[in-house]
């Protein structure tokens, strides 16, 4: 098979998983911590002062991480997007630059293997996987650094 084939292969895996992930994460809820990561920045943008329980820093204000990762989501709910098709858009669109990523990483000839299985497994990571912890900052942070694992 070509390079070009592979490609096309990596391609319908990333696809193929994306579209099962959709219909998997549309039966689940959002995660409690998402969850209130959102309030937090709904209440942050209204002007209230938030203080977060995330250990080790008990009582502290919200940590900057979370208020970084999540700011795409809440400024879409902020819009009137709900807030699982927000956070499902942010992670699909990170999922997007990883496989952008991927396939710029991936463009030497001879790669085209390696490419299809990153983007497979890039797939499998960003939609599959995580099942009730879709959109945790753990999920996000893989979603970032899997493709420099190519």
């Amino acid at each position: 098979m070509t390079d070009r084939g592979w490609g096309r292969a990596g391609a319908g895996l990333f696809a193929l998983t994306a579209l099962a992930g959709a219909a998997l994460q549309s039966r689940n809820a959002i995660d409690r911590d998402v969850g209130y990561y959102l309030y937090a920045l709904g209440r942050m943008a209204a002007g209230d002062r938030v203080i977060g329980a995330d250990p080790p820093l008990y009582l502290t204000d919200l940590l900057a991480s979370n208020v970084l990762l999540y700011a795409p989501a809440a400024g879409l709910m902020q819009l009137g997007l709900p807030a699982l098709p927000a956070v499902g858009g942010m992670v699909a669109l990170l999922a997007l630059v990883a496989a952008a990523f991927v396939v710029r990483l991936t463009a030497a000839p001879g790669q085209g293997p390696a490419r299809a299985a990153m983007l497979g497994t890039l797939g499998l990571f960003a939609f599959l996987f995580p099942v009730d912890m879709f959109g945790q900052r753990e999920h996000i942070f893989v979603l970032l650094i899997l493709p420099y694992l190519c």
